[in-house]
């Protein structure tokens, strides 16, 4: 329901049903942590293309650099329990990750650290990108300044390619904020927050949404109740939501969108057993902001919960209770719509204690999460779980893509239809999101809704640039994906297509002139007709131009580059002796992107001569 401004009574729709009264749903310990292969994990599981679940663990590990109680652990492991430990943080590539990951289209795993980086035991927290193998590689490390420092959340890939994520502390207003990253690096903070410990979602409206621990218009909490927000992808805040206490007090996790459009959350209310300032509640809140209180908790069927929701194929949300239950040690409960909860189970440590993190659910139809604390008879360091949901409502929902793969020439148009069905019924009136998730055409997107025969449709237009497209369609929880091959004919054969050409020559660019070919410099600037496609610059106009300097900082190198275009891969590269020896890849900090400009530092700079170059490459 509609929160009522300015009266101070609140009324929940919430009904709470015990664990006793519905069918037993099994719970199976799948591995429990012992310290060398981590400790404490947090963070949300992702369920990898592979079929397999990766997370990470805050504590643990071999890395010796964080005292006795290691640095953080990132591991794989099957929807059997087969587990395999596949990195320990040395703090000097990053410390105690607390947000899950997220796998990239790219097909690796990007996360972050709360603490650690280039300045080792004193750093403020990274972001980093680790292979399925996992080969760990710092992106970029956090310091004071207005980028913020102590990044808890996940990561998110949005529809135009960037990694989007929150950090708890520091930026333009010390509170924290959102920031952006590429896959290489580049990293832009775009609006402050107040402590933002969750990541955000991009919604099907293709902004982003998540929640402030604190902040907010109200007095009634040390520091604020925290908020809810939007923020479109260009950096324009709204706060959709301010709590008061009375309504919830310092959501912990992020926001999902449920299949009716709508978001869903918890607050943690977290004070302690005594629930003094309540103990949690679960909400809903439409895209514009309206606001309805769908749970507060009392404690039988949890308390204080810090994991976020998960939306089930059955149609239900379910979410974990950091604390309450019958044996005080946290709960796994479902709730409906409406706000029924229903509580599915009781930790009480040898099975596990303390779930932090919001559940997944598996393509097998089971939820997969983790417990902070608890497992065994020997002083389990946490557990993961699965759990196997009985009900009478349980669906399975397909979204197919189709055709699965295609070719077209560029500049032409392509469509696509998604067909969803629920036990193999097909479901009309549903939403469907579709995105462009890699290629030329990267970060096209449009929702439509299913029609009588279960089909959404979707068309949109290549760029013009070569390459293929990787598509995909979400519906109910389902995904299907399809790949199309756009061509690009060069009948001059120069490494130039006829399409380009013709765009900026005319004709149909099938043949080539005086001003045309791909060694002409047509307007002037210096950069020839082929190195401007390439750059994805304007042949025509001498002031198009790429623009590489260095300059000394410091004592250090800064190499400064651009502008950027969509769609290329820029390797900076060195070496010590244009007479001798080969070019190799620079290591280095940041970057930083300024009005399309890039800013990178060179790490190793000591020699008395050494000379850069920036690779430039299409798909």
């Amino acid at each position: 329901m509609r929160r009522i401004a300015l009266l101070p009574v609140v009324i929940y729709l919430g009904l709470f049903v015990a664990d006793s009264l519905m069918a037993a749903t099994p719970l199976t310990t799948l591995h429990i942590f012992h310290d060398t292969d981590g400790n404490a994990p947090v963070g949300a599981l992702v369920l990898g293309t592979n079929g397999n679940f990766y997370g990470v663990t805050s504590y643990g590990g071999t890395g010796t650099n964080c005292g006795s109680g290691g640095c953080g652990t990132v591991f794989e492991i099957s929807a059997g329990g087969a587990f395999t430990s596949l990195h320990s943080f040395t703090n000097y590539d990053g410390e105690a990750p607390r947000g899950g990951l997220a796998q990239g289209s790219d097909g690796n795993l990007y996360g972050t650290t709360a603490a650690g980086g280039f300045f080792g035991p004193g750093g403020l927290g990274t972001v980093f990108r680790v292979t399925p193998s996992g080969e760990v590689t710092m992106i970029h490390w956090f310091a004071l300044g207005s980028g913020g420092f102590d990044p808890e959340g996940d990561l998110i890939e949005a529809d135009d390619g960037y990694f989007y994520g929150t950090t708890a502390g520091g930026g333009a207003g010390g509170g924290g904020g959102v920031f952006r990253i590429t896959t290489n690096g580049v990293f832009a903070p775009l609006v402050g927050v107040n402590q933002s410990s969750a990541g955000v979602i991009q919604g099907s409206d293709g902004n982003l949404y998540g929640t402030t621990q604190f902040g907010g218009k109200s007095t009634n909490c040390v520091g604020g109740c925290g908020t809810v927000f939007k923020i479109t992808l260009n950096g324009v805040l709204t706060t959709l939501h301010s709590f008061d206490g009375s309504d919830g007090s310092w959501p912990l996790d992020g926001l999902v969108e449920g299949s009716d459009g709508n978001f869903y959350g918890t607050t943690g209310g977290v004070t302690g057993q005594s629930c003094s300032n309540g103990c949690g509640t679960v909400f809903m809140i439409t895209p514009d902001g309206t606001f309805t209180n769908l749970h507060a908790f009392g404690g039988p069927e949890g308390r204080e919960p810090h994991g976020g929701l998960v939306e089930g194929s059955d149609g239900n949300f379910y979410g974990t209770a950091y604390r309450g239950g019958a044996s005080l040690f946290g709960t796994v409960f479902q709730v409906t719509t409406n706000g029924v909860v229903t509580r599915l189970v009781s930790f009480n440590a040898l099975n596990g204690g303390f779930p932090a993190a919001r559940l997944v659910q598996g393509s097998d139809g089971n939820l997969y999460g983790t417990t902070q604390t608890g497992g065994g008879t020997d002083n389990g360091l946490g557990t993961v779980f699965k759990l196997t949901i009985q009900t009478n409502a349980s669906a399975s929902i397909t979204c197919v893509l189709s055709p699965a793969s295609a070719t077209n020439m560029v500049g032409t148009a392509h469509t696509v239809i998604a067909t969803v069905t629920s036990n193999g019924v097909a479901k009309a009136g549903v939403p469907v999101t579709f995105n462009v998730t890699a290629g030329p055409d990267l970060g096209q997107n449009a929702t439509n809704n299913t029609v009588a025969n279960g089909n959404a449709t979707y068309t949109y237009t290549n760029n013009g640039t070569p390459g293929t497209d990787t598509i995909r369609a979400t519906s109910l929880g389902a995904t299907g994906t399809a790949t199309k091959v756009w061509s690009a004919p060069d009948s001059v054969g120069d490494g130039i297509p006829d399409l380009w050409r013709a765009q900026y020559f005319g004709g149909n660019g099938a043949t080539t002139n005086s001003q045309s070919c791909a060694a002409c410099d047509a307007d002037g600037s210096g950069q020839n007709n082929l190195f401007k496609y390439v750059a994805g610059l304007n042949p025509t106009n001498a002031a198009s131009v790429f623009v590489f300097s260095v300059q000394n900082v410091n004592g250090q190198k800064n190499l400064i580059y651009g502008p950027i275009a969509a769609g290329r891969t820029y390797a900076p590269q060195f070496r010590t002796d244009l007479a001798s020896g080969a070019w190799g890849a620079l290591t280095f900090s940041g970057p930083t992107t300024n009005l399309n400009q890039v800013t990178i530092t060179d790490l190793n700079a000591t020699q008395a001569s050494r000379f850069y170059r920036i690779g430039i490459s299409l798909p």
